[in-house]
């Protein structure tokens, strides 16, 4: 049956539009504009604990920061966002307007608290403030 319903929509879209091309250059342009107008959000984040773990003859030294919101108006968009996108890779900027990219994880048992693992050799320290970039 769905497949009855499949060959149907494609022929009549074959048939009406002069083939299939009109089809695929729409989905392109969709594709083209809805990519570059995608909105990054761009939050305020205080760091509460930093960490490094050393670099080893295996691998290349592992950074940590624990963050929670700057501000109190940003807890709620800062608690969503964490969800929404807990395992994914961010970026943040520090202090010095340097950009890092790292991968951001939800910490399930603290609220609205997350841990960014980076690889950059960026100076940071508790108190400071880091823009957090989700795509």
């Amino acid at each position: 049956m769905v497949n009855m319903w499949r060959k149907t929509i494609l022929s009549g879209l074959m048939t009406n539009m002069g083939g299939i091309r009109p089809l695929l250059i729409l989905l392109f342009i969709l594709l083209i504009f809805t990519g570059s107008t995608y909105a990054k959000e761009t939050v305020p984040c205080e760091i509460i604990e930093v960490s490094c773990i050393p670099k080893t003859d295996y691998a290349s030294s592992v950074h940590y920061v624990i963050i929670h919101h700057k501000d109190e108006r940003d807890r709620q968009r800062l608690s969503h966002l964490l969800k929404a996108h807990s395992g994914e890779q961010i970026f943040f900027e520090a202090d010095d307007g340097s950009r890092h990219k790292g991968i951001l994880r939800r910490l399930n048992s603290c609220f609205g608290r997350g841990i960014i693992i980076y690889l950059d050799n960026v100076r940071l320290k508790k108190k400071d403030i880091i823009n957090v970039i989700f795509r």
